[in-house]
């Protein structure tokens, strides 16, 4: 696989590569179809702006944006989506494997491995459910 303008792709570290796209089309995968630019936003996201508009939601105007960095085929960014979305964590994910200017942010981030969260500022790397609810927590991030 390689990246726009033909630089080699250098896939981050993670502990099982298999070949799931999670949260994929069929087209996308075949490359017929699909978001081109190897973003995926979570609904979540857009279901707490529309809340937020309406004037429906506690939620904290100031609570910082977040980033998730992964790789496709990576188990522990799967489980990472899951638990953010199942605690209503509105989140941004770039894919890092199919997207040169994420992989060139995650780099500057100081990223080793992926799953990396953003959290405003704050870098959070790996899966750590019990590390990671703390740290969401410390950072002004409402959980459900």
């Amino acid at each position: 696989m390689t990246f726009p303008k033909g630089r080699p792709s250098r896939n981050p570290p993670c502990s099982r590569n298999d070949d799931t796209r999670v949260g994929m089309t069929r087209e996308s995968q075949n490359g017929q179809g699909g978001n081109p630019s190897g973003k995926r936003i979570d609904r979540s996201h857009d279901q707490a702006r529309k809340a937020r508009e309406n004037g429906n939601s506690d939620m904290n105007r100031h609570a910082p944006r977040i980033v998730l960095y992964s790789a496709s085929g990576c188990r522990h960014c799967r489980h990472l989506k899951q638990w953010l979305r199942s605690r209503g964590v509105p989140f941004r994910e770039e894919d890092v494997t199919r997207n040169a200017r994420a992989f060139k942010e995650f780099q500057r981030l100081g990223g080793r491995g992926v799953p990396l969260l953003l959290v405003g500022k704050r870098t959070i790397a790996g899966f750590d459910p019990a590390r990671l609810e703390r740290q969401l927590r410390d950072a002004g991030v409402i959980l459900d």
